[in-house]
């Protein structure tokens, strides 16, 4: 394979998998470590590259040991600072990128075959990842090499190793949502079968502030500052991520077990006196949403069967604790996205051409058992739990399956093999707006070739001015309801939770406090001057 992964160093860090810490009386000074951050995050898998990290913890970690080609600042302007980045261009139908003499932790430098590798690995059809983005098929040649018509994209042209250009189809469209991508070193990860990749997710090759030196799945993750960072050694040595647990946030908050956490919904924190005078809250909405799929394959080709599932299933359903906020809507809407607002149900509940025996549902003289599929991310085992429990009481008996998020499409294709009656659940990160190519390919859905008008709303989003953008989304997301193809649930607001001492440094309603340059913050520094970060 031409390289050998190098080996991290284990440290001892004595991370417990819940707080020992009794609850104090936390109106008291908690001692703050300038030397260590102590955050809590759900989802620690093990998958720390970041083109494939899916669970938010997988995700801060990655983002964390790599540079991204392009950074956003507070207000999701987009910048050159704190990226690979050293210049970037638009003249005309051309994009021109230089890079920093940035090197990965082996001394290898960046280079743009190191950016043109990432985003072929994003443009293959196989590609599940976050970064997967319909402008991408703005870029000459992308297309034909997600087809597999090309081996290269023809639109990418590399100068040399710090200077290439990015020729598009139409010059109209803002494509640094699209270049918001994390580079991995092609030297590294580059394999002829692809399975090297894999292996090498919880052994990163990075390039950023921070290097991981011991984890534990589902437990905790250190991070170490690295020597050579580009922009300067990280303040603080250390940042240590710990699982969240259910029934350990309000134990952590109050015994001052950690510095930074979020919280979805969970009004009985929010609202709590005590954790309120030592705490500081910025609120950030989330961009993740849950989609429901009903995959067309045994009885639900019916599209009044898909329907009935849908509507049987109501946001009231959602609105328990601990996840009070979740929002039950259309289409792939979240309740950061301003695009289109909320479309009413365009069908009533479909329930009086449906059979029932005993309080059971029977569809062709046989019970309706439905397998509702979910992938391991976020709340997303919740969420199958609690449809469960609703479909119940419609007569349908359903079978509850753990499946890994990055191999959705093989189950899908295997459960339309089986003529499975199925549902999905699968996360979906959306940003500014849902976009919809993460979904459909523009030939098929969910493994059922022209089933659906998807294609014709794909290309034209790929191609066209963002003019009518807001109209077409809504009527994409007409025609996904009316079809009982897919219904989605936004999560709840993300309120981050920062100690008072160090609130100062995390002034952002807008972004998450791993972007914010963690890396330069130095805690005594800006605590004494009282400066915002």
């Amino acid at each position: 394979m031409g390289c050998t992964a190098p080996k991290n160093k284990k440290v001892e860090v004595a991370i417990p998998i819940k707080p020992k810490a009794d609850i104090v009386n936390i109106s008291d000074y908690i001692y703050l470590d300038e030397s260590r951050l102590k955050v809590v995050e759900s989802g620690i898998n093990g998958v720390f590259n970041p083109l494939y990290a899916m669970s938010d913890a997988d995700k801060i970690i990655s983002y964390m040991e790599f540079l991204p080609l392009l950074a956003k600042e507070r207000n999701s302007e987009f910048t050159i600072d704190n990226s690979l980045s050293e210049n970037y261009k638009k003249e005309g139908r051309f994009i021109k990128l230089r890079l920093r003499h940035i090197n990965w932790w082996d001394h290898k430098p960046v280079t743009s075959k190191d950016v043109l590798f990432s985003l072929k690995i994003i443009l293959n059809k196989k590609y599940v990842g976050n970064h997967k983005n319909s402008r991408l098929f703005n870029i000459v040649g992308a297309k034909e090499y997600y087809e597999g018509s090309a081996d290269t994209i023809s639109g990418f042209h590399i100068e040399d190793d710090k200077h290439f250009k990015i020729e598009l189809i139409n010059s109209g469209l803002d494509m640094q949502e699209a270049l918001y991508i994390r580079p991995i070193p092609e030297h590294y990860y580059a394999d002829e079968d692809g399975n090297y990749m894999e292996e090498l997710n919880d052994l990163p090759l990075g390039n950023g502030p921070y290097r991981i030196v011991d984890y534990e799945s589902n437990n905790f993750c250190m991070l170490e500052a690295t020597d050579n960072f580009p922009f300067g050694k990280a303040k603080i040595e250390n940042v240590v991520i710990r699982e969240e647990l259910v029934g350990d946030l309000k134990t952590n908050l109050y015994s001052g077990e950690v510095d930074i956490l979020n919280i979805n919904g969970k009004d009985e924190i929010r609202f709590d006196k005590n954790i309120r005078q030592n705490y500081n809250i910025f609120t950030l909405f989330e961009n993740n949403s849950v989609l429901l799929k009903c995959v067309p394959s045994g009885d639900l080709k019916d599209a009044k069967l898909r329907k009935f599932i849908f509507s049987s299933i109501q946001e009231d359903d959602f609105r328990t604790e601990p996840f009070k906020l979740l929002k039950y809507d259309v289409g792939l809407i979240s309740l950061a996205n301003d695009y289109y607002g909320h479309v009413d149900m365009p069908y009533d509940i479909y329930d009086s051409g449906l059979n029932r025996v005993g309080g059971s549902l029977f569809i062709h003289g046989e019970p309706f058992i439905l397998n509702i599929y979910y992938t391991n991310v976020g709340i997303n085992e919740f969420l199958a739990k609690r449809i469960a429990e609703k479909l119940k009481t419609h007569g349908i008996t359903t079978v509850i399956n753990k499946i890994e998020a990055t191999k959705t499409n093989a189950y899908i294709s295997e459960i339309r093999e089986m003529n499975q009656n199925a549902l999905i659940l699968q996360t979906f990160q959306n940003g500014i707006r849902p976009d919809y190519a993460c979904i459909y390919d523009g030939a098929e859905f969910m493994g059922a070739p022209q089933e659906n008008k998807f294609q014709k709303y794909v290309e034209f989003y790929n191609t066209k001015p963002d003019e009518n953008i807001s109209k077409k989304y809504k009527t994409l997301s007409l025609e996904l309801i009316k079809g009982g193809w897919v219904r989605g649930i936004g999560s709840s607001i993300t309120r981050t939770y920062i100690r008072k001492n160090i609130r100062n440094i995390y002034q952002s309603e807008y972004y998450d406090w791993y972007e914010n340059k963690v890396w330069r913050i130095n805690w005594a520094d800006k605590m004494k001057k009282g400066e915002d970060y």
